[in-house]
C-alpha cells in the first residue's frame, strides 16, 4: 500500500496561526498568548501548544473546522476549501470545488478540484430524480412532472416546498397538492 507524504501549508489569512495539509488536516500553531492572569488580573504570556484540529461535519455533509485570529473572533472554515486554497492552483479562478470520489469528507489534495457551478452539479452519480404528480386541493391529477426542481421551475414554486409535500410535511404548497409517482 502506497504511503503518501503529508505536506503543510499556512492557511490564507490565518499565516503563523494555522496550517493545512494534503491530507485534509488542519492544525493550530505553537504561539503565544497575551491573557490576564485569573489570579491577579495582570497581563501575562501564555504558550499555548499547537494540535491537529477537530472537524465537525456540517448538515450539508462537509468537513469543516472553527479557527481564530487571536482577537476571540472564532469563524468556521470548510475543510476542503482550505486544502483547494492552499494546494490546488485555479488560473481560471473557478468558485466551486469537486470531490472527484463523492465523498464530502474526503479532503485530500488528490481528490479534489476547481470548477464551476454547472460542472460540480452534474458530476458523478447523482440520486435520480423522483418524478411527481401535481394535483388540485380535491387531489384530481393535474400533470405529472420528472422531479420537483423542474416542477418548481415551470410553476415558480420553491422545489423544497413540493417535496415537503410529497413526504407528507406539509399540505399542500402553491395550491396545489403533490405526491410522489410510484
Amino acid at each position: 500500500m502506497e504511503t503518501r507524504t503529508e505536506e503543510w501549508r499556512a492557511v490564507a489569512g490565518y499565516e503563523g496561526l494555522y496550517e493545512v495539509s494534503n491530507l485534509g488536516r488542519v492544525r493550530s500553531l505553537d504561539r503565544v498568548v497575551i491573557q490576564p492572569n485569573p489570579h491577579n488580573g495582570k497581563m501575562q504570556s501564555v504558550t499555548r501548544k499547537g494540535k491537529i484540529l477537530k472537524q465537525l461535519k456540517a448538515n450539508s455533509g462537509y468537513m469543516f473546522v472553527t479557527i481564530s485570529s487571536g482577537n476571540r473572533q472564532f469563524k468556521g472554515h470548510f475543510v476542503h476549501r482550505l486544502v483547494a486554497d492552499a494546494f490546488i492552483p485555479n488560473p481560471q479562478k473557478l468558485p466551486h470545488i469537486n470531490h472527484k470520489d463523492e465523498d464530502k469528507t474526503n479532503n485530500t489534495a488528490e481528490n479534489l478540484e476547481w470548477c464551476d457551478p454547472m460542472y460540480n452539479n452534474n458530476y458523478g452519480t447523482h440520486k435520480k430524480a423522483r418524478k411527481v404528480v401535481q394535483m388540485d386541493m380535491q387531489s384530481n391529477i393535474i400533470t405529472e412532472y420528472p422531479s420537483t426542481r423542474e416542477a418548481a421551475r415551470v410553476l415558480g414554486l420553491n422545489p423544497h416546498s413540493i417535496a415537503n409535500v410529497c413526504r407528507g410535511l406539509k399540505k399542500q404548497t402553491g395550491g396545489y397538492r403533490w405526491k410522489y409517482k410510484e
